[in-house]
């Protein structure tokens, strides 16, 4: 793991790669800047990495990272048949298919792009069809 402390409103640090294949935000890689936005790629990937049951670093037989591998999926509408049997039995169709959104928002190209940390627990709330008190 790798950690930075980032002050809200500062700008970006930029710091040398350093982090779990797989689970690195490609803008980091790219701009070397770490931002709270890193962090939300990362769960991300985890967030798939827990639908799908595969590890982000196994690589597809076309070199697709899982990331890859799930958008093509979503785009195909076959992604019900990456999810893992736990989770098929777990969860509504439904629930998985939010979920699977949720997760695709975290990992979009760009930190603009995905939401806050925040907005993602808010979303695990509308997913779960509770109102946070």
């Amino acid at each position: 793991g790798f950690s930075v402390s980032i002050t809200p409103g500062e700008k970006p640090q930029r710091w040398p790669v350093i982090g779990a294949p797989g689970y690195i935000d490609p803008e980091y890689i790219e701009t070397q800047e770490v931002t709270d936005k890193c962090d939300v790629y990362s769960f991300g990937v985890l967030m798939l990495e827990l639908l799908t049951g595969r590890h982000p670093t196994i690589v597809a037989w076309d070199g697709i990272d899982l990331v890859d591998l799930v958008r093509s999926a979503v785009r195909r509408n076959c992604v019900m048949e990456m999810i893992d049997e736990k989770i098929l039995e777990q969860g509504s169709t439904d629930e998985i298919l939010k979920f699977t959104q949720l997760a695709l928002k975290c990992v979009a190209k760009t930190g603009m792009e995905r939401p806050t940390m925040v907005e993602v627990v808010s979303e695990f709330w509308l997913i779960q069809g509770l109102e946070r008190n």
